[in-house]
């Protein structure tokens, strides 16, 4: 399925297929310290922010700004590094 280690996985909520979210829980079984952090354009329920909130997963809002996307990206990675 999933090869090779990942330090941090960025994807979006909403993807062709499947939600981000499923693919975070299937990777998560796989490497379960990986910092994840999401993001999404949606406004509404496809944005699954109940779900994201419940899970304590780092999320940030398109359209972002990249020095704010910058800093979360390090905030997650080095809260991840922690729980190693």
């Amino acid at each position: 399925m999933f090869k090779g280690n990942f330090h941090l996985v960025l994807s979006d909520v909403v993807l062709p297929g499947k939600s981000g979210l499923e693919l975070v829980e299937q990777l998560l079984l796989r490497q379960p310290d990986i910092p994840i952090l999401m993001f999404s354009g949606y406004p509404n329920q496809k944005a699954q922010w109940e779900t994201i909130r419940k899970k304590r997963i780092p999320f940030i809002q398109k359209p972002y700004d990249l020095p704010d996307l910058l800093q979360l990206v390090r905030k997650t990675v080095d809260a991840g590094l922690k729980r190693i």
